[in-house]
């Protein structure tokens, strides 16, 4: 579809929270074109931010476009009918929305698949949403935050259901992860590097891991050398001691103590 200047003055209306002028205008436009997705994903935005609109008219709107006889796979009209369905508070729409456009492409696309693994979040489908994110981290496995996503969704999930075996997984897969960096630094930099160790150390807890957690914070990172920062790596260290108990809460009271004498 050729641009529209019209458009233009839509999207200025929208942003100045002009809702009537710019339902006329959409309406105007739909008269002559009564099935264009852009103009109706306008619409129901319009319409759903309105005070004086229609929401069951939006959420009729989303509906129609959601069941499509074909996916939508515009990023534009996928995000006019999120920022409506957002308003509706209707996000297990927008998961089905996501849904259909991220499932029907062999390779996924990393703009739908963000937006999906989004709205399953607001969702709290944390099974859905870890498997968005693990698509995602093997299509690209250059973008990282793919991996921590679904790290996290595990993690969330096992929160959720007191499942043990869930973060003893993520911990695995965190450690698989942190292993591949040593043997290929070039992958990461010092600092991401330090970021995976930290969460690390913090899952390895939360799985009551006290030993595995100490270790880790101890390892000495090459070719990366210690990558926490040395109070980091104190404090890290010191909380593992505490929370293993037994004689190493000696040695948890001693550096607590020398963190806060050198914090004065």
């Amino acid at each position: 579809m050729n641009w529209d200047p019209t458009l233009n003055q839509i999207y200025e209306l929208l942003d100045h929270n002009r809702y009537t002028k710019a339902i006329k205008l959409i309406e105007n436009q739909l008269a002559k074109q009564p099935e264009n997705q852009l103009y109706l994903s306008l619409k129901a935005v319009a319409l759903a931010r309105s005070s004086s609109g229609n929401p069951a008219e939006a959420s009729s709107i989303c509906d129609k476009l959601i069941n499509a006889k074909t996916p939508i796979m515009n990023e534009n009209i996928l995000r006019h009918l999120g920022l409506a369905l957002k308003d509706l508070t209707q996000w297990d729409k927008a998961v089905t929305l996501y849904e259909r456009s991220f499932n029907h492409l062999n390779v996924p696309d990393p703009r739908i698949g963000e937006m999906l693994f989004l709205s399953l979040v607001r969702c709290e489908q944390f099974n859905k949403q870890q498997i968005v994110a693990q698509k995602l981290n093997k299509a690209y496995p250059q973008e990282r935050k793919y991996l921590f996503w679904a790290i996290v969704s595990m993690v969330s999930g096992y929160r959720s259901q007191n499942n043990d075996l869930m973060v003893t997984v993520a911990s695995k897969q965190l450690s698989k992860t942190l292993d591949s960096y040593r043997q290929n630094p070039a992958k990461v930099t010092t600092e991401e590097f330090g970021e995976i160790v930290r969460y690390h150390v913090t899952l390895l807890m939360s799985n009551k891991d006290y030993n595995g957690a100490i270790q880790q914070v101890l390892l000495e990172d090459e070719p990366f050398g210690k990558t926490l920062e040395p109070f980091d790596r104190k404090s890290l260290l010191a909380e593992c001691w505490h929370k293993s108990g037994g004689e190493n809460v000696s040695l948890s009271n001693a550096l607590y103590i020398q963190l806060l004498e050198n914090e004065k």
